[in-house]
């Protein structure tokens, strides 16, 4: 990435809007003066608390395996920034980002109201998609749903993995008001599937009916093995590269959209698609001695599906944590959670502005400590017969990976 990428990059992630509450005029603005015209595309809105990365990534996958031209749009990103967005299930080139963040950053400049940074990403990678004449575009929501920036268009289908405490300080107070929140992506006669909880079931389709829309649920399937993962799914076995219960839901949904939206696919070309799917990050092995995973966990939810995933691979084995927390997260429910399986949780520092108080939050919790150094953490990471999981924020399994 040469400087002037990285410099543009900068850019953008610093651009702030002085009225976040006209953020979907702005972006629907920019789609105008843009030209940007999908009405020939064939477009999936992806939302929930977790399982969205998944989701977007298995669809991806099945859909450019048989033939369309998919653009991908997904947040945040691991190792670098143009992860966010690609085409064909690859990475956006470095020469096109820099090209299209001229484009975008230059208009804003000329606005009188200035449009934020994620704002900016979302017209970004709607001109490129529309550029690129994709047949498809996958587009997983940045924060809640109803008036999320991504939602300034109409979709063709609108999946929603799951509810969670994840964002409660912004779309709370409540977990209902967060499921409201996201069930907003299903508009007037639309179309949703989802694997959402059965506790808030009975909400959604309230809701699907008061917009005149329609709603499928999609359960868990039923687990055939671990290693690999495997289920059945409309009469057929599926095997998983990825790990991880909770990867069951996720890919039982991503099927069941692509038939849905495509009803020619083939099952036995979806399931060799499936098999093939690694997406970084997730319950993720990148260590065999010692065995370290990285895992994006960050919220209760997710440490109970991550603990779920650890006992059915290392059920008796000693189990040790290292982690870090940005502001606003709910680290009690996600530590208590790990602590039902760890023997140790160690809390480091990392290069983000948002880091939370870890020092205080490690003396909250009998198994937690804290070393504040990184490299000095790290280093802690060496007994053979241990279970490392370096896990919290994407954002800290992304800096273990590049400095690892």
């Amino acid at each position: 990435m040469n400087n002037n990428l990285q410099s543009l990059i900068i850019q953008l992630e610093s651009s702030i809007s002085p009225n976040p509450k006209n953020n979907m005029k702005r972006v629907s603005k920019a789609i105008k003066h843009f030209d940007i015209d999908f009405s020939n595309t064939k477009k999936i809105h992806v939302a929930g608390t977790n399982g969205k990365g998944s989701v977007s990534k298995y669809l991806t996958q099945i859909l450019t395996d048989s033939g369309f031209k998919v653009g991908t749009f997904v947040s945040p990103y691991l190792k670098v920034f143009n992860e966010r967005i690609l085409l064909n299930n690859q990475l956006i080139t470095d020469e096109d980002l820099e090209k299209y963040l001229k484009i975008v950053l230059d208009y804003n400049k000329k606005l009188e109201e200035n449009m934020s940074f994620f704002e900016l990403l979302t017209v970004l990678s709607f001109l490129y998609f529309y550029n690129q004449e994709v047949d498809v575009i996958i587009i997983e929501v940045g924060i809640g749903g109803k008036l999320d920036v991504t939602n300034t268009i109409n979709y063709d289908l609108s999946l929603l993995t799951n509810v969670g405490s994840d964002h409660l300080e912004k779309l709370g107070p409540t977990e209902f008001d967060v499921l409201s929140n996201k069930l907003g992506i299903l508009k007037e006669g639309g179309l949703m599937i989802t694997t959402l909880q059965e506790e808030y079931r009975l909400e959604a389709i309230k809701y699907s009916k008061s917009v005149n829309a329609t709603i499928k649920f999609v359960d868990k399937p039923l687990k055939l093995s671990n290693n690999p993962l495997s289920f059945y799914l409309f009469g057929e076995e599926f095997k998983l590269k990825m790990l991880g219960d909770f990867q069951l839901s996720n890919a039982a949904l991503a099927i069941t959209a692509a038939k849905r939206l495509f009803p020619s696919l083939k099952l036995a070309d979806i399931n060799k698609s499936i098999s093939n799917v690694y997406w970084p990050g997730r319950l993720d092995l990148v260590k065999k001695d010692p065995t370290i995973y990285v895992d994006a966990a960050h919220n209760k939810e997710a440490a109970i599906a991550l603990v779920e995933a650890i006992k059915s691979l290392y059920e008796g084995n000693k189990i040790v944590f290292l982690m870090s927390i940005l502001r606003g997260k709910d680290y009690n429910g996600f530590i208590n959670e790990l602590s039902k399986v760890a023997s140790e949780i160690i809390l480091t520092d990392f290069p983000d502005p948002r880091l939370a108080d870890l020092e205080l939050i490690s003396k909250e919790f009998e198994k937690t400590h804290y070393i504040k150094d990184f490299n000095e953490a790290v280093s802690n990471l060496k007994d053979p017969d241990t279970i490392y999981v370096v896990t919290g924020s994407i954002h800290f399994i992304g800096y273990f990976l590049n400095n690892y």
